[in-house]
């Protein structure tokens, strides 16, 4: 039982549930997580987030605001179980079950007596041999590992989703033992063992859950189960420092382990009756976990890998191959927000494309089209640069955004220099088809832009804006077949590496005043 949505609105007859994730954006738009087909609800109105065991809830900017329990949030709200968010017509109940979950503070003065460590040989990593069983008790245990080892391991490699997972382990938990109630604890970087999600038998037995923080530092650091028996019986446990809480009879705690790797741990317990949990029981409950342990392992594994690869195609049509790895290793980081970068700018323009492709056939057209764009697209990605887009016969790209590199401003000239020498050897094949040649004009401009995630709300695309981008264009349109112009400014970082020509200033479109530029025809 994860962390919930229990939504309303009014009009409407269905109530709809919508388990929480870290991020979750609330609003009117279809790209919404939560989406509220209510016109009081802005497009984008609140979001609610994970940190760490809490859950906040912000308001986005909305035109109405963002209501809990009857009050305007004026900002980060944590969220409690029963909190209802109104927004516009809409009633959204929270409910966290891991809210009842109370981790209390490590003690010290009993932490070693009142819990019991069980060693690896009791608890099913492996099965004896056949002459170490001496008791028909061994036996049932050992068959009872096996049968629930295979019964998990088929059924847990079909679902498809964590909670699914955690759904069906408690439900073979509950099957196979007499507990109230169970906690997931997940292994958090930084934080160690967090609630996560509470499975319990009946609605009344997800109250009050108590956990000692004592329990779960052993667990971490042991790998092994831990075993609380029968607390209440136990004189040592008059301590008001007790790792065992009032009221606990009960309760087995087990890591998920991969490779000696903590992904996790299980915690379950009963409060109501004595001794129904014992090392026969810790043994199955450790089967469970080291099977739950693998699949939700794999299960993560298979979505990074999902997403990984996703991302790879995403970035593979914009970035060149090597920072598309970069990207993905984490060694570079694509910023999601809007923001200001130094970046340099380039366009390409094919001159007279309607005369030259008059009387072709279409597939002619497209034909040429797709090797201009090749030839280009593999130039930019050649030095590092970011595809932006195509406009009908033209090319836009970017050095410097999303992710710069060393010499973003000389990566971009060379890569203007180096588009007409591809569109020279294109010619050559055009010619020797009996094609027309074509002319490709250049244009490169520096400076600060703004870069980020721009659009609709159905096609966010990640892009630049800025007066670089407006005169590079403008030079690109100046520029005859063959030229690459560049700035002034873009002259001042590259001057004693290129060879050049100085043009006359031109008056360009939307700029004011004349702007120096120069015509660069090759490497020095």
């Amino acid at each position: 039982m994860a962390a919930k949505l229990v939504i309303r609105t009014v009009g409407e007859s269905d109530v709809r549930t919508v388990l929480l994730t870290d991020y979750n954006t609330i609003g009117r738009a279809s790209s919404a997580s939560v989406q509220l087909v209510d016109r009081q609800v802005s497009k984008q109105h609140a979001t609610v987030l994970q940190r760490g065991s809490d859950y906040v809830v912000q308001d986005a900017g909305s035109r109405n605001g963002t209501v809990v329990n009857g009050s305007r949030i004026p900002g980060d709200h944590i969220l409690r179980e029963g909190d209802e968010i109104r927004l516009g017509n809409s009633r959204l109940v929270f409910q966290n079950p891991v809210a009842n979950v109370a981790v209390e503070p490590a003690d010290t003065t009993g932490a070693n007596i009142h819990m019991r460590v069980l060693p690896q040989s009791t608890t099913g990593a492996g099965f004896p041999a056949s002459k170490e069983i001496g008791t028909e008790k061994e036996v049932r245990a050992a068959y009872e590992r096996l049968r629930l080892g295979h019964l998990l391991e088929k059924e847990l490699t079909s679902l498809t989703s964590e909670e699914a997972l955690l759904d069906r382990i408690f439900e073979f938990v509950f099957e196979s033992l007499t507990v109230e109630r169970g906690v997931y604890f997940e292994n958090v970087e930084g934080q160690g063992l967090q609630p996560r999600t509470v499975w319990p038998r009946t609605t009344e037995s997800a109250d009050g859950i108590r956990m000692s923080q004592t329990i779960l530092d052993r667990v971490e650091k042991e790998r092994q189960p831990i075993l609380i028996h029968d607390a209440q019986t136990d004189q040592r446990f008059d301590s008001a420092q007790s790792v065992i809480l009032q009221g606990l009879r009960s309760a087995l705690c087990v890591p998920l382990v991969v490779e000696d790797r903590l992904i996790g741990a299980i915690h379950i317990e009963n409060s109501l009756a004595a001794g129904v949990l014992d090392e026969q029981h810790a043994s199955i409950f450790d089967a469970i976990a080291r099977t739950a342990a693998m699949a939700l392992d794999n299960r993560r594994l298979a979505e990074a890998r999902q997403s990984e690869e996703v991302m790879r195609r995403q970035l593979q049509r914009v970035l060149s191959p090597n920072l598309v790895e970069r990207v993905i290793s984490g060694e570079l980081a694509i910023e999601r927000g809007g923001e200001v970068r130094e970046a340099c700018v380039l366009f390409t323009d094919i001159r007279g494309f309607t005369e030259i492709t008059e009387g072709e056939e279409a597939s002619d057209v497209v034909a040429l089209l797709n090797e201009y764009f090749h030839g280009m697209v593999e130039v930019v990605f050649q030095q590092d640069g970011t595809l932006d887009k195509f406009l009908g016969d033209g090319v836009m790209a970017v050095w410097g955004a999303p992710v710069g590199g060393k010499d973003d401003v000389w990566s971009a000239v060379v890569a203007g220099i180096q588009m007409q020498q591809v569109i020279t050897e294109l010619n050559e094949s055009r010619a020797a088809e009996g094609h027309e040649p074509i002319g490709v004009g250049i244009g490169i401009d520096m400076g600060e832009i703004v870069a980020g995630y721009m659009g609709s709300e159905r096609t966010m695309r990640y892009t630049v804006i800025g007066m670089p981008v407006n005169r590079a264009s403008r030079l690109c349109s100046a520029a005859s077949a063959g030229e690459v112009l560049i700035s002034d400014t873009v002259m001042a970082r590259v001057r004693e590496r290129v060879a050049y020509e100085e043009m006359a200033p031109l008056d360009l479109k939307g700029i004011k005043g004349p702007v120096r530029c120069y015509n660069v025809t090759g490497e020095r």
